[in-house]
């Protein structure tokens, strides 16, 4: 999700009401991915961030393992060219 999409939602609610958030950013994916080995392009860096928005288990929410799945999610299927 993009910030001014956030901004939208969030200056439709009570600005008294108190709220909890957390705040995943490009560099938290791309850090995770290069300490797995991997360099994300900016595509798949974008699409890991999305699949992680849209795929993440509510109960559990995003964290540093999901964020590693995401990113093996993307790229395993990449092809490999020699």
């Amino acid at each position: 999700m993009m910030v001014k999409e956030w901004i939208d939602k969030l200056q439709k609610r009570n600005p008294s009401e108190t709220i909890a958030m957390e705040l995943w950013q490009t560099g938290d994916f791309e850090e995770t991915a290069l300490t797995m080995g991997i360099i994300l392009t900016p595509e798949e860096l974008i699409a890991c961030m999305n699949y992680a928005e849209r795929s993440h288990n509510a109960e559990i929410g995003i964290n540093w393992d999901s964020i590693r799945c995401d990113i093996e999610a993307i790229v395993k299927d990449r092809k490999v060219v020699i």
